[in-house]
């Protein structure tokens, strides 16, 4: 079977998707389309990103201290930004009523 070659990590990925589609467990047309998907969704997930942080803002039901964990779980992969830019787009981001 092809996942024994697999990375320790994908592999994993694979059984879990496997556990949740057990109809697709041995095909491999379904393994092919799976990891071609998975490779997809990689290469898009920088841009992904960077605009799910740009379309963030604080909802209303949700508090300050939620919205900046929110935001610090995105901000985390990517690119280093300086404290002050950090508070700067928290603020802009808050709900008018604040």
């Amino acid at each position: 079977m092809a996942n024994q070659y697999m990375a320790k990590d994908c592999r994993s990925q694979w059984d879990t998707y496997s556990k949740e589609t057990p109809e697709e467990e041995g095909d491999f047309e379904a393994f092919l389309i799976w990891t071609r998907n998975l490779t997809k969704e990689n290469a898009n997930s920088t841009c992904s990103l960077y605009e799910q942080y740009e379309r963030a803002n604080q909802r209303e039901s949700q508090s300050p201290i939620d919205f900046d964990i929110y935001l610090c779980t995105l901000e985390r992969e990517m690119t280093q930004m300086s404290n002050q830019e950090r508070a700067n787009r928290f603020l802009a981001k808050l709900r008018d009523d604040l």
